[in-house]
This record gives structure tokens, sequence and C-alpha cells, in this order.
């Protein structure tokens, strides 16, 4: 079992990270190679109709396709190898290889493919419309994203994934409550502000690229950036977990009383404790849905895993765990 997980952390790496940022390099490489025979200033943007409105110098490209590609590649695949702390933790390098291959597959065709367009223009004002560009980037990232899904490994989870605990022994007259508050690590917290940051700012900078246009602003654009704000807000409301354990079952609420979540004790079928990977399980941090089921992953390590009835399993990072289970355990036995 460990010598699975083993070669399949080799093969996510060297499929996920090495190949990715080697395919980058080679295009910011031929992009630099192309400079000569690019206008000085090339198109950087282009509007809903396919038709540039927004210009940039020339060394834009091979600096984009380094910065946000190479650095998005790194920082999904390095997060999620050294969140597997253990041989035995879960696994979704699948899943986050989807996500790498595809994103490989559309920032490169579509990086290269733009720039190989405005060769030998004399103005930037002339590049070809990017709607063919961007649609075979789209066909290549399915490709590329399906054959990653297929050629990396996703070893079984391990017996040692799940820890057994006996029910909380208590009174007939007793009842026992316990409460606990989560919230996201330091390291969720850098991965998700600097992947919201970056992506809300570079449309941002778009969108003042935009304003610049003489027939009026792009809505498309600005309603992009008005969604990323959004999601950005909605962040904010799952960095924080409180999570409640007793007789009627197990809630756990967002630090604004949104999002919400409660499974009944009669809908509760096992309860074990589990030693979690945001990245490698869940693909991130936060509220999360993923191979494993649901999540409440903010942060890596101990954490409760519930079977739900009809329903996937939930799994919530928290401290003392081991307490949490023991009642639940006991919830479940004394259920009608």
């Amino acid at each position: 079992m460990i010598e699975q997980r083993q070669r399949a952390r080799r093969t996510f790496l060297r499929l996920c990270l090495w190949i990715p940022l080697a395919v980058f390099v080679a295009i910011a490489v031929a992009q630099a190679a192309l400079l000569p025979v690019l206008p000085d200033t090339v198109a950087i943007h282009w509007g809903a109709t396919g038709v540039a409105d927004g210009f940039g110098p020339a060394w834009t490209y091979p600096a984009m396709t380094l910065g946000i590609g190479g650095g998005v590649t790194a920082l999904l695949a390095l997060a999620a190898v050294f969140e597997i702390k253990s041989d035995t933790q879960r696994t979704q390098y699948r899943f986050l290889g989807a996500i790498i291959g595809g994103e490989t597959g559309f920032l490169g065709t579509t990086m290269l493919g733009l720039v190989i367009a405005q060769v030998g223009l004399d103005d930037a004002t002339d590049a070809p419309n990017a709607y063919g560009i961007l649609g075979l980037g789209v066909v290549i990232a399915l490709v590329w994203g399906a054959l990653y899904y297929f050629l990396i490994d996703e070893p079984p989870a391990s017996d040692a994934d799940a820890r057994e605990v006996e029910p909380l022994e208590l009174g007939e007259s007793e009842q026992a409550v316990w409460i606990r508050t989560t919230q996201i690590s330091r390291t969720g917290a850098w991965v998700m502000g600097l992947l919201l940051g970056v992506s809300t700012l570079g449309v941002f900078v778009l969108c003042l690229i935009d304003m610049r246009r003489a027939d009026g602003p792009t809505w498309p654009l600005w309603g992009c950036l008005a969604l990323m704000i959004v999601v950005a807000v909605m962040s904010l409301a799952v960095l924080r977990f409180d999570v409640r354990v007793d007789a009627r079952g197990l809630t756990a609420r967002g630090a604004v009383g949104w999002p919400r979540i409660h499974v009944p004790a009669e809908r509760i079928t096992s309860a074990t404790v589990v030693d979690v990977s945001p990245m490698g399980e869940f693909g991130g941090w936060g509220w999360r849905l993923g191979a494993n089921g649901t999540g409440l992953v903010l942060r890596a390590g101990e954490g409760i895993r519930v079977g739900r009835e009809g329903k996937s399993d939930l799994t919530i990072t928290v401290d003392d765990a081991e307490t949490a289970v023991a009642l639940l355990r006991r919830t479940m036995k004394t259920a009608p």
C-alpha cells in the first residue's frame, strides 16, 4: 500500500509539476524568440466579439506565461504534495491532475497561439479574431485533462486512514455536548489569498485597460470582476466553523451563521477519526466537494469523517476529533 502511494506521488510530480513547468518554459522561450517579428505593442485582450481591444508591450506574453502558467501550476502541485504528511492519507491526485492538465493545455495553447497570430503585423489593432485560438485551447484542455486523469494513479485508501473509537460511556441520566471551533490554517489562507488575489487583480487590470476603449466598456469582463469579488467575500464566510456534537447529531456553522450543515443522529451511519490533507484529498481549503465526499477542511491533520444515510461522507478538520467521534458513536447507539 505504501509503495503504491509513493509511486502515485512520483507520477503526480512528474506529470503535474515538472512536465507542465517544462512546457511553460519552452513556450516562454518560443515567445521570446518571436519578439523581433512582433509589433512593439501587441494585443493582450480581446472583447466579447473576439476583436482585440487591449494592448501592451510584447514582453508581456513570456512574462504572463511564466508568471501565471508556471506560477499557478507550481502552487497547486506543490501545495498538494506538501500537504500529504504521511503515506496513509487519502489523495485526490486524479482530480488535481485533470485540473492541472486542463490548465496547462488551455493556457499553453492560447498564450502561444495569440503570439503566433500577431507575427509580422505592423499594427496590433490588426490582430485576428481570438475565438478560433480560444476554441482550440478548450479542446486541448479537455483532451489533456482527460489524459492526465487516466494516467495518474489513485491508490486505494489505507485502513490506517480511519481510526475507530469506542463510544463514550455515560450514565443513563447523563448527557454530553462537545463544541469546538476550527479555522483555516496559515497555509490555506496564503494559498486562497494568492489565488483569489492574483486572479482578481489580473481581471481588475484588464478592466482598467478596458476603460480606455473608445466604444465603451466590455460588460462581460466587468461582470466577471463583480463575480470574483462576490466569490472572495463568500470565501471569508468559510474561514471558520463552529462544530457541535450532541444528542441531536452533528452541526457545523460558519462564522456568520452560513453555511450551516446538520447531520441528524438517526442519519449517521459511521463516525471515524481521520488524518486529512486538504489539497491532496479535496483539492483545496474551505467548504469543498470532492471524490471523498463533502469537506469542511480548513487545515491539514486530525478530523472527523461521518457517514450519512443517502448522502456522501462529511469530513471536518477539527481538534479533539477523538472525543467528538466517541460521543457521535454513543449518539448512534441511542438514536431512535
